[in-house]
């Protein structure tokens, strides 16, 4: 699920999001795993003393489901 983040081609995000709204899980699912690379990318520049990576990604995947 996570990774180097690779971003899909907009057409497909668009795709992708109408079919999530029309309730497709497998779309929701392929947002979802599209984007953990991006959560582990932006929680890796906030990481200090106070804030631990896993801390951080775990946040970055609870705010991803619910924008899902």
């Amino acid at each position: 699920m996570e990774g180097k983040y690779i971003p899909l081609p907009k057409e497909e995000i668009y795709l992708l999001v109408r079919q999530a709204q029309q309730g497709d899980e497998g779309a929701k699912n392929r947002i979802i795993e599209t984007n953990g690379g991006l959560v582990r990318a932006v929680a890796v520049k906030f990481v200090s003393p106070e804030h631990e990576l896993e801390d951080l990604i775990q946040i970055g995947y609870i705010g991803l489901l619910r924008a899902v």
